[in-house]
């Protein structure tokens, strides 16, 4: 009996304390943008003004994807914790790493919880954005952000990290394999952190979110919303 009592109020409880917890998590990844953005700008202080170059281990870029050793010199400097969001740490491509629940795909690269959209020099036409490459590159462009991203490889995919109550998840997992072209706006998402160049980081609302954005060079459908 006490048993049931207990069951009963925690179900009770937990939907009640979802949005606390998302509001927190929202607060801790705003402040791992910031260390991102912080550890980036540190090496172009090294590096002559040039930010991490973009291309990963496949010599094409993805934006939840970095060469294994711009997540070397990112995570090194910013702890490993700090290249997902919250809500998708560890961040994974289920059937697509080389092992279970890991972030590794060898050939390609690292993949995290967010989009790095610095150190690309050569942007398609019609990507919808333009890459900062240096420090002195306009100050508000993001350089780091929230993946509100969506996609085809082979069956429709996308991540929603911010909800109201939270990510949305599959399997425990915030990465949604769907049989349908679905956006984060769809799915319930509110928003995302954006790290600019200077060091801000700015939340914004989904309806002030642009859909457009390109997130993968040879494109396929990916789109990503900054």
């Amino acid at each position: 009996m006490v048993i049931a009592i207990i069951a009963i109020l925690a179900a009770l409880l937990l939907p009640a304390l979802a949005p606390a917890r998302e509001k927190a998590n929202r607060t801790v990844c705003k402040n791992n943008l910031y260390h991102l953005s912080l550890g980036a700008r540190m090496y172009a202080d090294d590096n002559n003004d040039l930010l991490f170059d973009h291309t990963r281990d496949a010599g094409d870029w993805f934006t939840m994807c970095l060469s294994t050793n711009a997540y070397l010199q990112i995570s090194n400097f910013a702890g490993i914790k700090t290249v997902d969001c919250p809500n998708e740490y560890p961040f994974t491509f289920p059937g697509l790493t080389d092992i279970p629940g890991d972030r590794i795909q060898s050939g390609w690269g690292v993949n995290i919880g967010y989009n790095y959209l610095g150190g690309i020099t050569a942007m398609p036409p019609g990507s919808g954005w333009t890459s900062p490459v240096k420090i002195s590159d306009p100050a508000t462009a993001p350089l780091f952000c929230d993946a509100n991203n969506f996609g085809l490889h082979g069956r429709y995919w996308v991540t929603v990290p911010h909800r109201a109550t939270g990510p949305a998840r599959q399997n425990r997992v915030a990465f949604l394999w769907l049989d349908s072209y679905t956006s984060p706006r769809e799915l319930g998402g509110q928003g995302g952190n954006i790290a600019q160049l200077d060091g801000s980081v700015v939340w914004k609302s989904m309806r002030e979110l642009d859909d457009k954005h390109w997130t993968y060079q040879y494109d396929v459908l990916h789109r990503g919303l900054w």
